[in-house]
């Protein structure tokens, strides 16, 4: 339905709890959503590269997952952010655009500034569906395959801020920046058994595996069994009983808001 600047916006006849997807550069907030401007993005996702995600009459367009901003407009029954406020979310598509329209946010703290509220919306959810995804309790030891990207810092800081251990392998270049978050680290490929052993004496509880790298038969051997490893990466993961990471956390509202707080409470740096 084209809104007063003549923009074209998908129309939906109820509101829907999953993300409101817009693809003018200048959409109206929906019931239940609100709408910010001036603002950065992250993650970017190449069209061309999302067969049967994006209709072609919408390419070329804006793309982009992340969508920190000021919020210039809301819907009705909104009552928890108010025009001015800064908020953070993500959008399937569209991040880069002039304004963009969501379902799900969190307020920035005033420890995190826009460019870092950008790098850490659609990495802190798939962080968080991961660790849902584990069922980890306080107290277990969490191995972090790959750990010093987006999603994976995330993920180790998350995981710390719950009461566990996390072990994580990085190249030797990245193991001061992981230990500033709390992480043991250790490096990749052969011997890794060993080295791991002697950082958690005990067991591996839980192995997430981000890394692709086709060593996901051994970190399944390092857990306590291939129901508690997940992979971002490996699409072999079912075929040894492990799991894909899919979908988002069930709640992408309370995953931004706990990224949010631990950020406020100066337990989280988006990288």
């Amino acid at each position: 339905m084209p809104g007063p600047s003549g923009d074209h916006e998908t129309e939906s006849a109820t509101p829907r709890p999953a993300q409101i997807e817009h693809w003018s550069s200048r959409p109206w907030a929906d019931q239940g959503a609100s709408r910010c401007g001036e603002r950065a993005s992250g993650r970017l996702e190449d069209p061309r590269g999302l067969p049967g995600r994006v209709p072609a009459d919408r390419v070329p367009g804006d793309p982009g997952n992340d969508a920190p901003g000021v919020v210039d407009q809301i819907g009705d029954g909104v009552t928890d952010v108010a025009v001015g406020d800064r908020i953070f979310g993500t959008t399937m598509f569209g991040g880069t655009a002039g304004a963009v329209v969501l379902s799900a946010w969190a307020p920035v703290p005033e420890t995190m500034t826009t460019e870092q509220a950008a790098a850490a919306a659609f990495a802190g959810i798939v962080a968080v569906r991961a660790l849902e995804m584990l069922e980890l309790a306080a107290g277990e030891t969490l191995l972090i395959e790959g750990a010093a990207g987006g999603v994976e810092s995330l993920a180790s800081q998350i995981a710390i801020a719950r009461g566990l251990t996390v072990i994580g392998t990085a190249s030797e270049n990245n193991h001061d920046y992981l230990r500033s978050l709390g992480v043991l680290p250790t490096t990749y490929g052969p011997g890794l058994a060993a080295r791991v052993e002697a950082l958690a004496p005990d067991e591996i509880d839980a192995v997430l595996d981000t890394a692709g790298s086709g060593s996901l038969a051994d970190l399944i051997a390092l857990a306590t069994g291939p129901g508690r490893v997940v992979s971002l990466v490996d699409y072999a993961a079912p075929a040894l009983g492990a799991r894909l990471v899919t979908g988002t956390s069930g709640s992408p509202a309370a995953a931004l808001r706990e990224i949010a707080e631990l950020s406020a409470e100066g337990r989280l740096t988006p990288g």
